[in-house]
């Protein structure tokens, strides 16, 4: 496997995932919840409690209710000056923000960061939370996701800073092929880099997502940091790339969630293999090719003193900044095709 993403901590094995799943997989059934399910069984509790509250109010039935529920708008009032600060804090940009266009849903839509705060998960606890949940999934062990956890230092290094500057590259896949005497062929995928706006602090999100009876968990305070910048990568083959162009069809969606930077240090990393247009029950790249492109993806981005990496720091930048000096048997030479 590969051995600096290891030490990286970029992906979990199996054997890790499997010791840790009898002791996560009950607190994944708490934090990583469908908060729409949630919401209809709350309503259903508490039926006759809403209607009550609903007539005292002047209003129709308890859905009228639930609709004036606290929404970001109406927590981030004048009444609410913390909230108010954190959203000031969270509306500031960066360079190269863009607006999505991903179908990554946010980090909320996943995880139930109440059950996060309220039990107060270490940084650890929510790792393996996260790769237990993508691991459980119903498509089977690894399949169709890739998971892990980063350091706040690791994203910095490979995301703000060198992709911030540089913000797509080609990556090299090897293939078989008959047309030629070593039987070898490679296919080249396009990866583009994109960032959005600050992600709110989790507090802040946890309190907002809060039903009604529920007891409030405190707001950030007004000193809190913002969080960088949470940012995608979508790798699509270079083909179909110069086709189709923003129209393409990315084969791997990699997000990396930033919201809990401030609170546990951590970034948390999903990555989403494409269901294949012709056999829906299978993904356009397999997980043996993402975990290929990803790893290609850190040892261009997250530089280090070695002189390979040295190496490619330098095909980076010129394939940025001096097109006439890259050089294809470079990218291929710098590249570790084998996982």
């Amino acid at each position: 496997m590969l051995s600096c993403i290891r030490k990286h901590a970029f992906y979990h094995s199996n054997s890790v995932v499997k010791t840790v799943r009898k002791t996560v997989l009950g607190l994944q059934s708490r934090s990583l919840v469908d908060l729409s399910e949630r919401r209809r069984e709350f309503e259903s509790k508490y039926a006759d409690k809403l209607r009550e509250r609903a007539k005292r109010e002047g209003l129709s039935d308890f859905k009228e209710l639930t609709a004036k529920l606290p929404t970001p708008l109406s927590l981030l009032s004048k009444d609410n000056p913390q909230a108010t600060t954190m959203a000031r804090m969270s509306s500031n940009k960066a360079a190269h923000i863009t607006v999505r266009k991903d179908s990554s849903p946010p980090l909320a839509d996943i995880m139930d960061l109440r059950k996060i705060f309220e039990s107060q998960h270490s940084a650890e606890q929510i790792s393996q939370i996260w790769n237990a949940f993508h691991v459980a999934k119903p498509k089977g062990i690894g399949q169709g996701y890739l998971s892990a956890t980063i350091s706040l230092e690791i994203y910095a290094n490979m995301a703000l800073r060198t992709a911030a500057k540089y913000p797509s590259f080609i990556l090299p896949l090897s293939r078989t092929s008959s047309e030629n005497a070593e039987g070898r062929a490679y296919e080249f995928f396009y990866l583009q880099w994109s960032f959005y706006e600050v992600p709110q602090h989790p507090l802040l999100t946890a309190s907002i997502s809060s039903l009604p009876f529920e007891d409030k968990l405190p707001l950030p305070p007004p000193t809190a940091k913002a969080n960088p910048v949470c940012s995608t990568v979508l790798f699509t083959p270079l083909q179909e790339y110069k086709l189709r162009q923003s129209f393409a069809q990315p084969y791997l969606v990699l997000t990396f969630y930033t919201d809990l930077v401030t609170t546990h240090g951590i970034v948390l990393m999903r990555g989403e293999l494409t269901p294949s247009p012709s056999f829906p029950e299978r993904f356009s790249l397999s997980q043996m090719d993402a975990q290929l492109l990803v790893g290609g993806l850190q040892r261009f981005y997250l530089a280090s003193e070695d002189q390979s990496s040295v190496e490619r720091a330098k095909l980076l930048k010129n394939f940025h900044e001096r097109a006439d000096e890259f050089r294809w048997k470079d990218l291929l030479e710098y590249t570790d095709l084998t996982v």
